[in-house]
């Protein structure tokens, strides 16, 4: 009896370690398209003189945005910033 719980034991672990490999890889695979896809994004924005960080508070987590264009500030550390062109395009339909 004691010879079939430790198989079943056994087989539970490595099942758990199986999750939590593909649990890892996932994860990594994540991050990956996210770096790749902020990296498309400013080359976009950098091949039309475009500078732009997006930070956040960090006590609030109120966004603070930066924006250059051209090498000239447009805004500078601003907090509290509604930026969504996308509405834009909303309101216009």
């Amino acid at each position: 009896m004691a010879e079939l719980w430790l198989n079943q034991y056994a087989i539970a672990q490595e099942k758990a370690r199986e999750q939590k490999e593909l649990k890892a890889k996932a994860e990594k695979k994540a991050k990956e398209l996210h770096e790749l896809k902020v990296n498309s994004i400013k080359t976009i924005l950098k091949s039309h003189g475009i500078k732009m960080s997006i930070d956040s508070c960090g006590c609030c987590d109120s966004p603070i945005v930066s924006f250059e264009y051209m090498g000239g500030s447009v805004m500078k550390d601003e907090g509290y910033v509604v930026f969504d062109m996308f509405e834009d395009e909303d309101n216009e339909s």
